[in-house]
């Protein structure tokens, strides 16, 4: 059971526990004074208690999704990965960044095949670093050995991280299909978290008459209603 420190306008987690059918209890904190927070030194909401203190609604996110990616991780190792970094602005008030908070962790898993998609990796960072130097008008920042090293050289890096990436992560064997993947759940949770917390408001009837949202609105409001992503890990098998 976990218990969630909330104000009404944090609907992305709460969207996301509710879409995964994961219980919890609401604590609604007062937005001005927060005096349901003050034993926290972290004085923002969300705020998710399971185990502990988990801050930041992309850590939740993450965390939750990368917990029900594999449920044997536990969640003190997972809660490890996305650290909190307390420190002042040039006002002196208490800021904090969270590192990794945008991604999921998976296990490790070692495969030494080699496929055309991995070729086609490296066509595509050589063509990004291209790209950055046509935007970024290298050819007259730089001479052309100099562009040219640059460009070779980037491209090789970043090809030898993409393929440690998507050992360390997990990922499928096309990128691409973890991508759309990521892409569609957080379109679901964040997307749709954020125009909850706005469907009484007027701003929402005039989206609805001025766009097409509508429909994708309501049927993601039914499946989160309905806990439409429960189990998940049942129905990838």
């Amino acid at each position: 059971m976990f218990q969630f420190q909330t104000c009404p306008f944090c609907c992305k987690v709460r969207a996301t526990l509710d879409y995964y059918g994961i219980s919890y209890d609401i604590v609604e904190v007062n937005s001005v004074f927060k005096t349901q927070i003050k034993w926290s030194n972290y004085r923002k909401v969300p705020i998710l208690m399971c185990d502990g203190q988990i801050n930041d609604s992309s850590v939740i996110i993450s965390l939750i999704e990368s917990y029900l990616h594999d449920t044997s991780q536990p969640l003190d190792l997972l809660k490890s990965f996305y650290p909190g970094l307390e420190s002042k602005d040039n006002r002196g008030k208490t800021v904090w960044e969270f590192q990794n908070k945008y991604f999921i962790m998976f296990q490790d898993h070692i495969s030494d095949k080699r496929t055309s998609k991995e070729r086609r990796t490296w066509g595509e960072a050589l063509q990004a670093f291209r790209y950055f130097s046509e935007v970024g008008e290298w050819e007259k920042n730089f001479s052309t050995p100099e562009r040219l090293f640059i460009i070779y050289v980037g491209a090789l890096v970043m090809f030898g991280i993409s393929k440690m990436l998507k050992k360390r992560h997990n990922l499928k064997p096309d990128v691409r299909e973890s991508l759309y993947d990521a892409a569609r759940e957080w379109k679901r949770a964040i997307v749709y978290g954020v125009l909850n917390s706005i469907e009484g408001c007027q701003a929402f009837k005039d989206m609805l008459e001025n766009t097409k949202i509508g429909p994708w609105y309501y049927r993601t409001k039914k499946a989160v209603q309905n806990h439409q992503g429960a189990n998940p890990l049942n129905k990838k098998s």
